[in-house]
């Protein structure tokens, strides 16, 4: 996306993040791929970051879901 908006970073950021709002949180079972870079291992207070995502999607045929409110 930072390629794609010519280095605004602004403009990738909400991209980015409207994808993964408006797709993968609604459409998609998403699990995140955590992993350390040995660059921050050693320093940092907890040095996982993402490493990929694996984004199926839902199918509902098969799955429960709950809605939960507060009371």
């Amino acid at each position: 996306m930072f390629r794609k908006y010519e280095g605004n970073e602004a403009k990738a950021v909400t991209d980015v993040r409207k994808k993964y709002f408006d797709d993968f949180a609604l459409t998609k079972d998403l699990y995140l791929f955590l992993g350390t870079s040995q660059l921050h291992h050693y320093v940092s207070h907890n040095p996982f970051m993402i490493i990929g995502t694996f984004h199926p999607k839902i199918d509902f045929t098969h799955k429960k879901f709950y809605i939960y409110k507060n009371p």
